[in-house]
């Protein structure tokens, strides 16, 4: 798996090998909703498949998926759980890699190179995120508090400018998820999992040496993390 999202303690999506996945119970089942595509009219009869690498819903039906087709960005709104998707323009040539929406009209997605896009409910805008390590994952509690992480990579946003953060590894960060600002978390390879207090960022026990993709806590109590061979965590304090 290498995109999670939870809404509450029940629906939650996940993007993997391409596809879009949806559950209603917890993550005890999931129903796969297929492939993304994408027709282009310059090229005649021309349909490619969308690269899905991450997913974020503000509840059960609205929901953005991004991602690449043969590295180049794409992304998908629905309104509906998933059924239907429909494509928004992307002001970046580097493919994006996580996405995170306080509400309908602010969001967030970064990518490869360093990218960051912001959305304000009509258009995706770049911003400069003073980086051109690749940015895997993405998360925000509000419009003055956001974070974004990478390649040993632990960026915050102030709501303006963004800048780092000591990460305490130099290994590859691919997901973070914030419930406030005092509680979050970001995950990565070898089983890293590193905790935020509101002030430091320590390591914390996984008990897995699977590389983690994903990340997402819905309240300081209930999270859970995705990574490679089909792995799910779930937390328990």
């Amino acid at each position: 798996m290498a995109g999670l999202d939870f809404v509450d303690a029940s629906h939650g999506f996940a993007a993997g090998n391409g596809y879009v996945y949806r559950t209603t119970d917890g993550g005890d089942t999931w129903t796969n909703l297929g492939y993304l595509t994408r027709s282009y009219t310059n090229e005649t009869g021309a349909i490619y498949t969308v690269y899905v690498r991450s997913v974020d819903f503000l509840d059960a039906n609205t929901g953005w998926a991004i991602g690449d087709i043969y590295g180049a960005a794409v992304i998908f709104a629905t309104t509906d759980g998933g059924t239907t998707w429909t494509s928004q323009e992307v002001p970046t040539d580097n493919g994006l890699i996580d996405v995170s929406f306080l509400d309908a009209t602010h969001g967030w997605a970064v990518g490869n190179n360093g990218a960051i896009v912001k959305y304000d409910g009509s258009n995706w805008s770049a911003e400069d995120s003073g980086t051109d390590q690749n940015l895997y994952g993405v998360d925000f509690v509000d419009l003055s508090h956001g974070w974004a992480v990478g390649y040993g990579t632990i960026l915050s946003y102030n709501g303006s400018t963004w800048s780092t953060q000591e990460s305490g590894t130099s290994g590859r960060l691919y997901g973070v998820s914030f419930v406030d600002l005092t509680h979050g978390w970001v995950v990565g390879e070898g089983g890293t999992i590193i905790g935020y207090d509101g002030t430091n960022w320590s390591l914390q026990a996984s008990g897995t040496m699977e590389t983690l993709r994903a990340v997402d806590f819905v309240d300081a109590t209930h999270g859970w993390a995705v990574g490679d061979n089909g792995l799910i965590l779930s937390y328990e304090p």
